[in-house]
């Protein structure tokens, strides 16, 4: 969520590019405007990339209009989208691992998960605040224990998460 001085200052910089006009109470209605039009809201990081894109879209349309409110959350919205791609794209796809037989929890950890890849942070930021967005921690890694059985592969187990923990044995 912005406030309405981040978005006074991102019509500042569109009126200095010469993209827009300055009006009275532009800041509060631009900031309503967006908050309620961007999910979740954007983050006051986004605005000035976003103003960037607007103007190159204003710029390649051959400045026939000025950018308009909806013109910065069409360029938030597509930026996220783009980032969501590439980190997509680069290390496959977001998936809470642990919650494949609870499909509304996993739905929310995703878009929490892509919300965080898309206003800027990385993966393992991402992932970490999707978990904090659902209330849970993500479950352990799985311990393999190749060819042990029976008491062995219990000692095995139990020496393993010892030494995750930094219990000594």
């Amino acid at each position: 969520m912005i406030t309405p001085r981040d978005a006074a200052d991102a019509v500042t910089y569109l009126v200095a590019a010469g993209a827009t006009t300055a009006r009275d109470a532009q800041g509060p209605v631009w900031a309503d405007y967006l908050n309620d039009q961007v999910p979740g809201g954007p983050d006051t990081g986004e605005l000035r990339p976003a103003c960037r894109a607007a103007i190159r879209a204003w710029q390649d349309a051959g400045r026939a209009w000025q950018i308009n409110v909806e013109h910065l959350a069409q360029a938030i919205r597509k930026g996220r989208s783009e980032r969501i791609r590439a980190e997509e794209d680069a290390h496959g796809p977001l998936r809470p691992a642990g919650l494949d037989r609870e499909p509304d929890t996993a739905n929310r950890w995703l878009v929490a998960a892509r919300r965080a890849i898309g206003t800027g942070h990385d993966r393992a930021d991402a992932e970490r605040l999707a978990w904090q967005a659902i209330g849970r921690q993500p479950p352990p890694p799985e311990i393999a224990m190749d060819n042990l059985v029976g008491p062995e592969k219990a000692r095995a187990v139990l020496a393993a998460i010892a030494a995750r923990k930094g219990i000594p044995r």
